[in-house]
């Protein structure tokens, strides 16, 4: 994600916060940005179609004013292709707002509920913040877990161990 993208979302939240809509906006937003498949996103995209038309699909989908207009300076920017990244910077900014921070947690299986709780109970200790976890089964770990949240990697996964390991025998680090 670039700064442009950041920008765009910290514009659109900044209103939104003075309005008393971040969720709402957030919501449509984020509906708007999944909708945008295939011929949809193509639509958007396309340097032939002229941006009066996008302009008008925008009005007739959205409900938000804020948000309506603000999706309209996007296309008149031709930015429509950050669409999806202003989007997640836009979830970003609301969780940096109420202290959440998100953790991905990876592991070949599914992790029962107390396991679940016990790593946002630890996360939530080291960083001060409330966690909410989201799981990924990844095939290719032979065992462990890898945690990722902002920027960060602990992996505590044996594939790590044994790639550790792999360099020290080999004469590395």
């Amino acid at each position: 994600m670039t700064d442009v993208e950041r920008q765009y979302a910290r514009a659109v939240f900044s209103l939104a916060l003075e309005r008393e809509e971040i969720d709402e906006v957030y919501q449509e937003l984020k509906s708007f940005s999944e909708s945008l498949s295939g011929e949809t996103r193509q639509f958007f995209l396309h340097p032939r179609i002229d941006d009066v038309d996008k302009r008008n699909v925008v009005e007739i989908v959205c409900k938000n004013k804020l948000l309506t207009n603000f999706l309209k300076v996007i296309i008149d920017n031709d930015r429509m292709e950050l669409i999806d990244t202003i989007t997640y910077a836009y979830l970003d900014l609301i969780h940096e707002m109420n202290q959440v921070v998100e953790v991905n947690v990876s592991s070949n299986v599914q992790l029962s509920e107390s396991n679940i709780k016990k790593i946002k109970k630890s996360l939530e200790l080291k960083l001060l913040k409330k966690v909410k976890i989201t799981q990924s089964i990844d095939s290719s770990i032979i065992g462990g877990m890898k945690l990722e949240y902002q920027g960060n990697v602990i992996d505590q996964t044996i594939n790590s161990s044994l790639e550790s390991m792999k360099q020290t025998l080999l004469g590395g680090n």
